[in-house]
């Protein structure tokens, strides 16, 4: 059943601008990466493992709003 806030969302929102949001979503993502493998550069084991799971939740919040993004667009393209 489709998320009728969603869906009139995105039937407001041109393709493009989904497109550009995740674009944008995937670069967050890969930045979440990158501070992941720099935290393992950090000499306490403390601080690394505060980083990366930091990071590994950015990337998860990340991962949700990327699956919202493609649920809106499947949903305009019906």
């Amino acid at each position: 059943m489709p998320n009728a806030p969603v869906q009139a969302a995105a039937e407001g929102l041109p393709q493009t601008k989904l497109i550009e949001i995740a674009d944008r979503l995937s670069e967050a993502d890969d930045f979440c990466q990158a501070i992941f493998m720099a935290a393992f550069g950090l000499e306490d084991r403390d601080d690394t493992a505060v980083f990366q799971r930091l990071a590994d939740i950015a990337k998860g919040k990340v991962g949700r709003a990327r699956a919202l993004v493609d649920e809106i667009r499947g949903e305009v393209h019906q």
